[in-house]
């Protein structure tokens, strides 16, 4: 009897264990990041695994975004190696996906393409997932 209540405790624990190991393949873009151009700090972190995609969403353009304003964005590896900027327009999609990304730790670079003198602040997320 002891033998089969343990055996029956046993099982949901181990589920819980191997489904706690493995996290789920799509991270939801919900963690915001305030991103501000021209003011020479990263613009949001994440981490990747090898061969994810991810996506990046400009989620708030703040309130001098306009349909003028055509923002640029690369991804750089911490350690090294940055991917070629990006274009990301104002009231189209807002967002542009990076393929096939190398595993690591990833810092967001927004910049604007016209006008740089003229800052915008905003929000930015990413959602990683095979």
């Amino acid at each position: 009897m002891f033998k089969k209540v343990c055996s029956l405790l046993i099982i949901p624990i181990i589920i819980i264990l191997v489904s706690s190991a493995f996290p789920s393949e799509t991270k939801a873009a919900s963690n915001y990041q305030w991103f501000a151009t021209g003011d020479g700090y990263w613009d949001g972190t994440f981490k990747a695994r090898s061969g994810q995609d991810v996506t990046v969403f400009i989620n708030d353009w703040g309130q001098w975004g306009h349909y003028n304003d055509w923002l640029k964005v690369r991804l750089c590896r911490v350690g090294g190696g940055c991917t070629i900027y990006k274009l990301v327009v104002y009231d189209d999609k807002n967002w542009t996906t990076f393929t096939n990304m190398a595993a690591g730790t990833y810092h967001g670079d927004v910049a604007k393409v016209h006008n740089p003198s003229n800052q915008i602040k905003g929000k930015i997320s990413f959602r990683v997932e095979w």
